[in-house]
């Protein structure tokens, strides 16, 4: 009997696993695309 094998991450959930620094950089990007959907800048 073999073992099963574990899917990568990637093919859990859809998703490419990231570092910490990506992850903070992608929280940022969808932070300013909602001011801006508010009609906001950054300097507001």
């Amino acid at each position: 009997m073999t073992k099963p094998r574990m899917a990568p991450a990637a093919w859990r959930d859809g998703r490419e696993p990231m570092g910490p620094g990506a992850a903070i950089g992608a929280l940022m990007r969808e932070r300013v695309r909602e001011f801006a959907v508010a009609g906001a800048t950054l300097r507001e």
